[in-house]
């Protein structure tokens, strides 16, 4: 075991970057997400000896603790790898609020965009709502066109490399990627724009996203929305008397 020893917190603090700690090791580790078939076809490829019609449970019984690892880092990762990556990558810590980030950066991401699509982006503050229910909004942060919008996320250095690597728009964001196809019925295509200018290799990077990918869940949930605000309405009038 090697020892270091520092003179100060922020020495020590220094030293733990790009460390998997104990602290952050609940952070690092990947749920055991692999699949019965994924353990067949690697007991396979090692040559392990096996029963193809086993429980899943039972097949397992034949991997070692080497095994189970280099199946499970294959599995989902959490926000802990990433966070590694960018401290690897020299990326400084961040104590930004999301929000304050967000706005701070929304407009050079739009420039970015502009300049890689030779769009111009309507950066007004507008609200949209549903014609025939304007309790239903969404507030663009662009808009290139009655059909086109452009939504920004400036998230941590993790977050933004966890997207850049698994090129999805994070889970959180789903509802609020949806809401502009339920608001606008015109809308056929939504730019989903990322941007960390501290990431020098790939500050900037757009995920598209077009109604007919998502037009099954956008019936679904305007349904929801609509059911919603009439028993919303509903009760609002019972306690104000009405």
């Amino acid at each position: 075991m090697k020892v270091q020893v520092f003179e100060s917190h922020d020495e020590w603090m220094a030293g733990r970057r790009g460390k998997i700690t104990g602290s952050r090791l609940k952070d690092v580790v990947a749920k055991r997400a692999f699949t019965k078939e994924e353990v067949i076809a690697y007991l396979t490829a090692k040559g392990i000896e096996h029963n193809p019609k086993a429980k899943k449970e039972e097949l397992e019984m034949l991997l070692t603790a080497a095994d189970i690892a280099a199946l499970t880092v294959k599995a989902e990762k959490k926000i802990g790898f990433y966070e590694l990556i960018a401290e690897r990558l020299g990326i400084p810590s961040d104590d930004e609020s999301a929000m304050d980030r967000g706005h701070r950066l929304e407009p050079q991401a739009i420039e970015e965009f502009e300049k890689a699509t030779n769009t111009v982006v309507d950066r007004s503050l507008v609200i949209w709502s549903r014609e025939d229910n304007e309790s239903i909004a969404v507030s663009p942060d662009g808009i290139v066109s009655p059909t086109e919008a452009v939504e920004v996320k400036c998230l941590s250095s993790a977050n933004h490399i966890k997207a850049v690597l698994t090129k999805q728009i994070p889970d959180e964001y789903e509802f609020q990627k949806l809401q502009y196809f339920i608001v606008n019925d015109k809308l056929k295509k939504l730019y989903f724009v990322f941007y960390d200018p501290r990431l020098l290799a790939k500050p900037f990077f757009v995920i598209e996203v077009n109604r007919s990918e998502v037009q099954a869940d956008v019936d679904k949930y305007l349904a929801y929305q609509k059911a919603m605000v009439a028993e919303v309405e509903a009760i609002v009038n019972e306690l104000s008397g009405f």
